[in-house]
């Protein structure tokens, strides 16, 4: 009896570990190409940008994209977002920095197969060109369209607020890629590891009596 309880404890903390049973965040990463234009024709010497830098986005949401959307609005809650690109990083809090919209399409299987999104922060550039504008912070955006019928695709950086939507660094026609994770919550670590401990001490306390069976007389 006490073997076959060993079993069914081992069993239920197993099925614990391999089923995704617990409540879990998921995970949406986008890693764009780099930059294919960079212009300072907008901005002067302040502009921050080369060709070897790229969009990172990524949002956590507690749930997962529906199959068959076409560019659908992501509806769910949005518990926290990021995004860097070159020496520029920033995130959900602060005042100032907006995720304005994200679009996707999945397929039949729930993939991403089309999206979009913009964000907004406000910043500061000291080199602004032309000289009438003073070193004052202005609205900058950041997008990535892979979807028909929106700009066509591309990444790209441009500060809509003063320079009527320039552009100053983007990517066009080479979109980047999206990764969809479960992250387990705290607490479905601690569940799995008290069922592992649980399992450990089940197996102690069923081998102290087989060891003195078997205690030379």
């Amino acid at each position: 009896m006490r073997r076959i309880a060993l079993h069914a404890l081992a069993a239920a903390a197993m099925c614990g570990l391999a089923t995704p049973a617990f409540a879990e965040t998921w995970l949406y990463a986008y890693t764009g190409n780099d930059f294919t234009h960079v212009t300072s024709i907008c901005c002067g010497p302040d502009t921050p940008f080369t060709t070897a830098d790229a969009i990172h986005f990524q949002f956590t949401s507690p749930s997962r994209l529906a199959p068959n959307l076409t560019d659908a609005g992501f509806s769910a809650p949005i518990d926290a977002w990021s995004l860097s690109v070159g020496p520029l990083h920033y995130a959900s809090g602060p005042p100032g920095n907006v995720l304005y919209s994200i679009n996707f399409s999945t397929d039949a299987a729930g993939q991403i197969s089309g999206y979009q999104f913009t964000t907004q922060t406000d910043v500061v550039a000291p080199n602004l060109l032309p000289a009438e504008y003073p070193p004052t912070p202005y609205e900058e955006e950041v997008f990535s369209f892979d979807l028909p019928g929106l700009l066509g695709v591309g990444d790209g950086v441009y500060i809509p607020s003063i320079f009527q939507d320039s552009e100053y660094a983007s990517n066009s026609g080479t979109p980047g890629t999206w990764t969809v994770t479960a992250v387990p919550e705290p607490l479905t670590w601690m569940v799995m590891l008290a069922g592992l401990f649980g399992v450990g001490a089940a197996l102690r306390a069923w081998r102290r009596p087989h060891l003195a069976t078997f205690q030379p007389s």
